[in-house]
């Protein structure tokens, strides 16, 4: 991340905005806070009326099942295809600091258990580097750097909505939901093919 300042040209006011700093040609956007606080939008609260929330006890009481705090898995398996003509890359091992091993190692653990990676003691082609983030609440995130992996894989295309398209199919909507999942993209299962293409070394 990056903080530099910006000028507003209706009020001249100057701001002190923190942008995500991204690789290749893309058109730079606001956050919800900074359009805010340079008096772009006005989110108008009093118009809404909250009908339900997730922390209501109705909700999660309904729906225990969905809510039990357990990692969910989507049904099917997910098969990678890799181009033949690419040669597979080991990247080589990031070190780590000594005072983040505990937690990584705890986490791996609780990784292995909850069955989202598995040890591998055979050799595999393909091999990426771990990335360990620190998450707000101090717990460690685990998750890999497939920059070498992804210049093979041959990618579906799927062309996603933009806002312009799916605000018409709104007009007459009354009620709004939104949900977010916890942790999306470890419901995904890959098949013990394409697992193998996601190999990371420790």
């Amino acid at each position: 991340m990056s903080r530099t300042k910006l000028q507003n040209p209706k009020n001249n006011k100057r701001y002190s905005v923190e942008f995500v700093v991204v690789e290749g040609d893309r058109t730079p956007l606001f956050g919800l806070s900074a359009a805010e606080q340079m008096k772009l939008i006005t989110v108008n609260d009093d118009k809404l009326n909250r009908v339900l929330q997730v922390s209501d006890q109705t909700v999660t009481g309904r729906f225990a099942d969905v809510f039990d705090g357990k990692l969910g898995r989507l049904e099917g398996k997910v098969h990678l295809r890799v181009r033949d003509e690419v040669y597979p890359v080991v990247m080589p091992t990031r070190r780590m600091p000594l005072a983040v091993c505990p937690k990584l190692k705890a986490e791996l653990e609780r990784m292995m258990e909850a069955g989202i990676i598995v040890p591998v003691t055979e050799p595999t082609p393909w091999v990426s580097q771990m990335v360990a983030t620190p998450k707000k609440n101090g717990d460690i995130r685990i998750c890999i750097d497939p920059r070498e992996l992804n210049k093979a894989l041959i990618r579906e295309r799927f062309t996603l909505p933009i806002l312009d398209d799916a605000l018409h199919q709104l007009g007459q909507s009354l009620f709004f939901s939104k949900a977010d999942l916890s942790a999306g993209f470890r419901h995904v299962e890959l098949d013990y093919e394409s697992s193998l293409l996601t190999t990371f070394q420790t």
